[in-house]
């Protein structure tokens, strides 16, 4: 078109050349560069790869460190307001005595608004840690087959790396909730 908008239609002028040998053209890049067997398309090299990969788990942490921490602030604010609601017992006493939020709820003591407060932000926030905890138990027997089967090697470690960092997080957050549940106050039961 030569009204000169000709740039904005797509023709054989503006499409790269078909070649179906990438070799035939530069020969000595690809001979030279032989890549990790790991290594994916997208990256550059395992370096790259690596970044990505650590920066992408500590993106991951970050939300997740909110998500908890809007959880223990929700439970600090409650502890700190209604004190007489906390009890150190497990899940199946829970359960045999209603003591799961909803509509079979049942309290037998005073303040039972704040029972069931209690009670609903403690397996909310036992029930994630579970979840967590599952899901990285899945992961660490993954990384265990995948190990046995020679797949790491000092080049290609990512995977490995990045599953610590993750059960880390799951520690640290145990680390946070069991004094929160079972330690303070205690010492007032």
């Amino acid at each position: 078109m030569p009204d000169g908008n000709a740039e904005h239609f797509p023709g054989p002028i503006h499409q790269p050349p078909l070649v179906a040998n990438v070799d035939a053209i530069q020969p000595h890049e690809h001979a030279e560069h032989a890549h990790h067997p790991q290594l994916q398309h997208h990256f550059d090299d395992m370096a790259q790869q690596a970044e990505a990969s650590t920066l992408g788990m500590w993106v991951f942490l970050i939300t997740e460190i909110m998500f908890f921490g809007g959880l223990f602030m929700a439970y600090l604010l409650y502890r700190s307001n209604s004190p007489e609601g906390v009890k150190a017992i497990e899940y199946t006493d829970k359960f045999t005595h209603h003591l799961v939020p909803g509509p079979h709820f049942r309290w037998e003591g005073h303040h039972p608004a704040a029972a069931e407060m209690f009670y609903s932000l403690y397996f909310c926030m036992t029930g994630l840690h579970a979840l967590h905890m599952i899901i990285g138990l899945g992961i660490m027997t993954w990384l265990l087959v995948t190990a046995l089967k020679d797949r790491y090697d000092s080049d290609y470690y990512t995977p490995v790396e990045v599953a610590g960092l993750y059960w880390h997080f799951v520690d640290i957050v145990w680390i946070f909730l069991f004094p929160l549940l079972y330690l303070i106050g205690a010492h007032a039961a």
